[in-house]
């Protein structure tokens, strides 16, 4: 038998989640079934599960394809070691991804992918994991912006840091509500906020929260 390439395998793959995206948008995440799936992309059960046992692996594969650039990109910008102004290097990041067309074709399932991280154990260690990464590098740019005078020297930067992962977070789910128009005041509202935490040190007091707990979850192998 002739070996399968990898350029075969992705293909096959990136149709089956197309498939399960336009599945998950017209009826919704728990009303669609696997063989509704199988249909949508015109492949046969075994097709379909030689690369995803489940729904659940599928939602994994969407989750990370989408918030996988987002980790690259800050880890970009954290290996550079340039000294930009913070509000800038966060509208870069998240703007892009925010006006991305892979965000827009998820816009219809966003919720539904972040209600799923409440209900499902292996989905909400994936987030868990995606999130705690983001949350480490922007607390590594919050260092640096106290250095460069763009955030309070007695800011604690973890707690910044996930201040300014709440606000990108509130603006994806306006964003999956209301649309691309949202967006436009993306990059005012990170100014603001960055020139607050420029003035005013955050206090976390003795019981904060000190980030997410490292490790949860690794990447979904390839198949």
């Amino acid at each position: 038998m002739p070996r399968v390439s990898q350029e075969h395998m992705d293909n096959r793959r990136e149709q089956i989640l197309v498939a399960a995206e336009h599945c998950f948008a017209r009826n919704g995440f728990h009303a669609t079934s696997m063989q509704d799936i199988f249909a949508e992309a015109e492949l046969s059960a075994g097709a379909v599960y030689r690369y995803f046992p489940g729904k659940t692996h599928i939602v994994r594969a969407m989750v990370w394809r989408v918030l996988d650039p987002v980790i690259a990109r800050f880890q970009a910008v954290v290996d550079a070691e340039q000294s930009r102004p913070l509000a800038d290097v966060l509208t870069e990041v998240f703007d892009e991804r925010l006006h991305s067309s892979q965000l827009e074709r998820l816009r219809p399932i966003l919720l539904q992918v972040w209600a799923e991280m409440a209900r499902d154990e292996e989905v909400r260690a994936l987030g868990m994991g995606v999130m705690g990464e983001v949350h480490r590098l922007l607390t590594q740019l919050v260092r640096r912006a106290q250095r460069t005078g763009d955030v309070h020297p007695d800011a604690d930067p973890s707690v910044a840091a996930q201040l300014l992962m709440a606000t990108v977070q509130g603006y994806i789910v306006q964003y999956a509500i209301v649309g691309d128009a949202v967006a436009a005041n993306f990059p005012q509202a990170v100014t603001s906020v960055v020139t607050g935490l420029s003035h005013h040190p955050i206090d976390p007091g003795e019981h904060a929260w000190r980030g997410f707990p490292p490790g949860t979850a690794p990447p979904p192998e390839d198949t």
